[in-house]
């Protein structure tokens, strides 16, 4: 068995697949690691009772990434920015949604993103638990915003379930737009996904594992190489 085919970056790929530097096989990995990793792994999750903490705990770490992908940069400095850009993409109804009912649906809007950094974000990733105006309810939607004077957040509801779909279904128009060749959205992809590979990690020893290895894509190719390269 060849060395790299011992360490893993993604559910169904070794550190082979990435070998041949095609984007098709970044592509392949990438969307191997979301599905594997996140989405299949939340999915399984909602058929627990209480489940819906961890559920939003794997989701919520999408929109940032998926925004860092489409600008083709790294979300450092700009974590706020990114998770807010992201969750417009993937829910780009929310002002709409608040047409009607907030004096100006622009600002609310910003708000709501804003609440849901702060108290889904941050309250998950840094408290471990939905902070003040986050409660999870079985709503049809994933997301549902009711509004305190002067159009303040007073209360946002989620769905697990149904914010799991709406983020399957940005990421399936994502993967789409990625496989074809034509789409620019190709560029910034490739050159986050170079530059994270290429980063400052260590070459692993060439040294057969016992048991198959999980490793980032970076640890694992030498820098500038291609296959077959000594």
């Amino acid at each position: 068995m060849n060395i790299w085919d011992h360490y893993v970056v993604s559910p169904h790929f070794t550190v082979q697949k990435l070998l041949s530097r095609l984007l098709t096989d970044k592509i392949d990995v990438f969307e191997d690691q979301m599905r594997g990793w996140i989405f299949d792994k939340a999915r399984a999750l909602l058929d627990f009772d209480d489940s819906g903490f961890a559920v939003l705990m794997l989701l919520s770490s999408y929109f940032e990434a998926v925004w860092s992908y489409v600008e083709g940069i790294e979300s450092i400095g700009q974590s706020k920015s990114f998770f807010r850009r992201g969750l417009f993409s993937v829910f780009p109804a929310i002002e709409a949604d608040l047409a009607g009912v907030a004096h100006n649906p622009s600002e609310t809007a910003e708000r709501v993103a804003n609440t849901l950094y702060e108290q889904l974000r941050c309250g998950l990733f840094h408290a471990a638990i939905l902070r003040n105006s986050i409660t999870l309810m079985g709503l049809s939607r994933g997301i549902t915003v009711t509004l305190a004077p002067p159009g303040e957040p007073r209360c946002i509801m989620l769905n697990p379930r149904s914010f799991l779909a709406a983020i399957e279904c940005h990421f399936n128009s994502y993967v789409a737009r990625l496989r074809d060749p034509a789409d620019p959205a190709r560029v910034n992809f490739e050159k986050l996904w170079d530059t994270r590979v290429t980063g400052p990690a260590p070459v692993p020893e060439l040294s057969t594992p016992s048991q198959p290895t999980t490793i980032s894509a970076g640890t694992a190719i030498r820098w500038g190489s291609r296959a077959g390269d000594s």
